[in-house]
């Protein structure tokens, strides 16, 4: 069986999307320090509250954008275990053929860089200047999926 394509902690994202990249769409904008540098002919990017091009949340964007294909698909969205889980399930159901799913904040460093979201907001209340950092717990999202669903799952840590 072919393994999937999921491609997680890229540092550079614009890398991966080269000349045959036509489609791209990122979850999780923020201030547009990725989704601005990507050279793609059509673009979208989902977020709920500033950059990108749609102002909604990522199962919003999916619920309502059924049956559209992407060709790279960049997941940085909430750092939640749960959330990432379906917007990776997501993405690779709205993935073209030979495309990426790249997911950001899969390698963190530090045990106070994946904290739940409840323990890092009283970690970062505490410290108002020790949370800049933080993963949650994504990568329990991509464990998660290649132990019960996938084990063929390609992943790459870049």
């Amino acid at each position: 069986m072919k393994p999937l394509p999921l491609i997680l902690k890229v540092r550079d994202v614009r890398r991966e999307c080269g000349l045959e990249t036509t489609s791209y769409l990122e979850i999780g904008c923020g201030q547009h320090h990725t989704f601005r540098g990507v050279p793609v002919p059509h673009k979208v990017g989902g977020d709920p509250r500033r950059g990108g091009t749609l102002r909604m949340t990522s199962d919003q964007f999916f619920a309502s954008h059924e049956g559209e294909r992407c060709d790279r698909i960049f997941v940085d969205g909430l750092h939640e275990r749960y959330q990432v889980d379906r917007d990776i399930k997501n993405a690779l159901a709205a993935l073209n053929p030979r495309g990426l799913v790249l997911v950001h904040d899969c390698l963190p460093r530090r045990k106070n860089e994946q904290l739940s979201v409840d323990e890092f907001v009283v970690v970062y209340q505490r410290q108002p200047s020790g949370g800049k950092t933080w993963c949650g717990d994504v990568w329990k999202a991509v464990l998660g999926l290649r132990l019960a669903i996938w084990p063929n799952l390609c992943v790459l840590y870049v």
